[in-house]
């Protein structure tokens, strides 16, 4: 399907916030992909009803390899990365569309509010489809050097454009996600054992399981 923009993301076992997140990109988005990794839940049936696009990806411990299958199934000239835990703010898509059609850029930071006690920041959530494109890492996943290269190739800017995604999933009990987490951070931290940013999550996850 061809398209403007789609929005995708990955999911397992979110059927207590998917409804929600694709509901708020519904009208916005020409496309939503989902790339399920193994929910035994109602998702992929939440997501059907959404009209997304829905592939099986078994999970192998890496969320760029999972990001970057729902990338590969969209014909889309943009891409909005969002998670199932967040809701994009209500904009119109005459906007979108004035933004999109006339950007010269290679991607846009956006808005991102992490939990109902934070100020908005900026999160490069928009970029232009492109093969070069594609996240890295297992856990952390980055997309950002990726931008920059084909930015710095294309010569074209990284813009701003005011598009707010609200996330709700730092909210309620976060043993499931630790446990997942835990081996990702501890192999990702082999690659890269002076990120601060791991290193800070490792140390969290770690007091989540014993407090």
């Amino acid at each position: 399907m061809s398209g403007l923009l789609a929005a995708t993301l990955i999911t397992k076992n979110e059927e207590a916030v998917l409804d929600a997140c694709l509901a708020s990109v519904r009208g916005v988005v020409d496309e939503i992909v989902v790339v399920d990794t193994g929910s035994t839940d109602s998702t992929v049936e939440i997501a059907e009803r959404h009209g997304a696009r829905v592939a099986h990806h078994p999970w192998a411990g890496d969320f760029a390899a999972a990001r970057n299958a729902a990338l590969d199934l969209t014909d889309c000239d943009w891409i909005l990365y969002i998670d199932a835990d967040e809701r994009l703010a209500a904009i119109d898509r005459a906007d979108v569309e004035t933004l999109l059609r006339a950007a010269q850029e290679t991607a846009f930071r956006i808005l991102l509010k992490p939990d109902s006690r934070s100020t908005p920041y900026r999160e490069y959530r928009l970029w232009r489809h492109d093969p070069r494109i594609r996240f890295e890492g297992v856990i952390h996943e980055k997309v950002v050097p990726a931008i920059h290269r084909v930015a710095d190739e294309d010569g074209r800017a990284i813009g701003i454009a005011d598009l707010l995604l609200v996330h709700v999933g730092y909210e309620g009990d976060q043993t499931r996600k630790h446990r997942r987490n835990l081996p990702l951070l501890r192999q990702q931290l082999e690659v890269e054992p002076d990120n601060l940013f791991n290193l800070h999550h490792l140390a969290r996850v770690l007091d989540g399981r014993t407090s």
